[in-house]
């Protein structure tokens, strides 16, 4: 799930949290995951940053961008900080 071009533009991807995978066992549907570049998507799977309920960045100095028609959950990001100790 990525999206990508030849001609130099960054590359995004949807980025599941919780993890789909064992041990997280995350949903497979569209509030479960965000869309981030994959520079970001690494750092967010290994805690190198974290996404506050405010759409702030812990370790980052930006904001996610959110549009209406995708809904994020707190309680899932909520998941995810704990994991890494933000």
């Amino acid at each position: 799930m990525s999206k990508g071009s030849r001609s130099g533009r960054a590359l995004c991807g949807g980025c599941p949290y919780p993890p789909v995978g064992r041990p997280h066992d995350g949903p497979v549907e569209l509030g479960n995951l965000l869309c981030l570049c994959l520079n970001h998507h690494v750092l967010f799977d290994h805690g190198g940053i974290a996404i506050g309920n405010a759409s702030s960045i812990f370790g980052g100095s930006w904001h996610l961008i959110r549009d209406w028609r995708h809904p994020i959950s707190r309680d899932r990001l909520a998941y995810h900080r704990p994991i890494w100790r933000w």
